[in-house]
This record gives structure tokens, C-alpha cells and sequence, in this order.
């Protein structure tokens, strides 16, 4: 019936917009294309994505106190506290070239990938993802 596709597509973009929310933006199409392509008689395909670099720095930024906010905000408080905080931190890896891995509770965590060779390159790769987080 209609009422049961236009069920399907509400799914459907949940289940994208909870992909894009977890995974960096490659895999994240990358597995969607995977669900999309799957069918009954290979429902369960694996599938492994790797890249290699030689020198990337990972960040985990912590929200200092959010144990203590938990009691004192409301679950819609908190929660809009999260996003608008986590929604910054998204558009300041757009802008520093850094890639949101995923958020787990209150924390980010975030990467960098050095494509220059040498020590002021790495540092400046570290020091783009410690903005990130601080």
C-alpha cells in the first residue's frame, strides 16, 4: 500500500541519516550503497574498508562536567546542549580539514591525515585536530 511505502522511505532515511552520523562521509555512502544493492539471498555481506597512511593524528574531546550537567539539564536540554556543541565542532573540521570519526556520549572523536612528509607537516596535522577538541 502507499501508507507502507511511504513507511519504508521514512525508514530508509533513518536508517541513512544514523549511517552518515556514525561513519566518515566515504563509508558512509560506501555502506549505503551496500544496503541498497543487498538482497535476500545475500543479506549479511561483509565487507572491508581500509586505507593506510603514514602519519595521522586521533583526537578524543571530552566534555568536562557532563556527568553533572546529566543532572541538572532535562533529556531534551542535554541533548540540544550536544547537538549544538558537536554541530560547531562539525563545521570546524570542515574547516580545518579534519575528519569526525564519530561521537560516542559525550565525546568527539576526530582524525587528521598528514599527506606532507616531515616534522613541521605532523606537527601542524596534531596541532589542526588538538583545536578540534579544546
Amino acid at each position: 500500500s502507499i501508507q507502507d511505502r511511504i513507511k519504508l522511505m521514512e525508514e530508509r532515511a533513518t536508517s541513512h541519516k544514523m549511517i552518515e552520523n556514525v561513519l566518515p562521509a566515504e563509508y558512509a555512502e560506501a555502506v549505503w550503497a551496500l544496503l541498497k544493492s543487498s538482497t535476500r539471498e545475500t543479506p549479511n555481506q561483509s565487507v572491508f574498508m581500509a586505507r593506510t597512511h603514514d602519519f595521522a593524528t586521533v583526537a578524543f574531546g571530552d566534555i568536562v562536567g557532563f556527568t553533572a550537567l546529566c543532572q541538572v539539564l532535562s533529556p531534551h536540554e542535554l541533548i540540544s546542549s550536544l547537538d549544538a556543541i558537536f554541530s560547531t565542532i562539525d563545521e570546524l573540521c570542515t574547516v580545518l580539514v579534519v575528519e569526525k570519526i564519530k561521537t560516542i556520549g559525550d565525546c568527539y572523536m576526530c582524525a587528521a591525515i598528514c599527506t606532507e612528509s616531515g616534522e613541521d607537516y605532523r606537527r601542524a596535522c596534531a596541532t589542526k585536530v588538538m583545536q578540534v577538541c579544546i
